[in-house]
């Protein structure tokens, strides 16, 4: 028999996610990934524009160029053999970190890692917890131009 581990990981201890952040990383980060949803998400140009008006980074490096420590208003990421965009890496990347507990909020902050089965990170991210929900739902609006070119087909 399978026993499940609540337990929070030593590096976590910057805060426990709201139920409202829980619903939106269950829901809309991870059963979209699941169901592949990801994939259509495209940077567009309202999403791009929004970053530049916040100041903020949310963009792909290699492995080695990813900081060791949290940088304000940034995630920075990589990206897979597998990954079909850079948003498809993201939303995998953010699906992994809230599975194994690695996504906090700290304050009106959401602090976020990922790492490989090898241990070695492949995410880190600061962000505004209010900045990275408005992102997240610009690239969200391209679900109904997904939904609908499913129905038609």
């Amino acid at each position: 028999m399978c026993k499940l581990d609540f337990t929070i990981p030593a590096d976590s201890n910057n805060g426990v996610l709201s139920p409202n952040d829980l619903r939106f990383f269950y829901y809309d980060i991870g059963l979209d990934n699941l169901s592949g949803i990801p994939v259509v998400y495209e940077e567009n140009e309202e999403a791009n524009n929004f970053i530049i008006s916040k100041h903020l980074t949310i963009d792909t490096v290699e492995k080695d160029l990813l900081p060791a420590e949290y940088q304000e208003g940034s995630i920075l990421f990589t990206t897979g053999t597998s990954d079909k965009s850079k948003m498809d890496a993201l939303f995998r990347h953010l699906r992994n970190a809230f599975s194994h507990y690695r996504i906090n909020r700290c304050g009106d902050y959401f602090l976020m890692k990922d790492y490989n089965q090898s241990g070695t990170m492949t995410m880190i991210g600061k962000i505004k917890c209010d900045d990275f929900f408005e992102y997240c739902y610009l690239l969200f609006k391209q679900r109904e131009k997904f939904s609908n070119n499913q129905q038609t087909v």
